[in-house]
């Protein structure tokens, strides 16, 4: 049986999913590792690693971006997004402030002045994220094909989950979505009861 989870009737649906490590994935630097792909075709992939705080200060870097209202932000930490050079973004979950819709529920910003809106809201589920992640054309179907990595539907609980339980979060609705695709059983929601 394929391990791929998110399936249309003819390919691999990849834009807007997770893409949750493997236990066995061969880069350990990679290990427990999230991605959300924000973007997949023919030519290629792109997707941001969700899972990886910068170590640096995140007030510094963000107030080179949104200003003066950095001080103030409640959600000032950073994101690692991947090796790739790039503008900060913003994941978040404000439709009106978006450049694009990546998942159902899941928005990306990168114009300055949705930027500043954003960090100027206080209690808004917001993901800063700097730098990305790209595969050549047909890699990352490669990779998963390997089993390096799990693709399951993006969600916002999962998205903004806390870092440091976020692949724990994820690699349990892998076993959720894999248990329910074998047995032909409906994918219960989750529920506070069963955890």
């Amino acid at each position: 049986m394929s391990h791929r989870l998110v399936e249309t009737k003819h390919a691999l649906q990849l834009s807007g999913c997770l893409l949750v490590a493997s236990t066995t994935h061969p880069a350990p630097q990679l290990a427990q590792s999230i991605f959300l792909v924000t973007w997949h075709r023919n030519e290629g992939s792109i997707g941001v690693l969700l899972n990886r705080s910068l170590v640096t200060d995140a007030r510094s870097l963000l107030s080179q971006v949104v200003g003066g209202s950095a001080k103030q932000m409640a959600h000032s930490t950073v994101q690692y997004g991947g090796p790739l050079a790039g503008p900060i973004i913003a994941l978040h979950a404000r439709p009106d402030l978006a450049d694009a819709e990546v998942a159902a529920g899941v928005y990306i910003a990168a114009q300055q002045a949705y930027l500043k809106h954003l960090a100027s809201l206080q209690r808004e589920e917001c993901r800063w994220v700097v730098g990305h992640t790209a595969w050549r054309s047909g890699e990352l179907e490669q990779q998963i094909e390997s089993g390096w990595w799990y693709p399951i539907p993006a969600t916002p609980d999962l998205v903004f989950s806390e870092v440091d339980e976020a692949w724990q979060r994820a690699i349990r609705r892998v076993g959720d979505l894999s248990l329910a695709l074998w047995t032909g059983c409906p994918l219960i929601p989750n529920s506070a009861i069963w955890n």
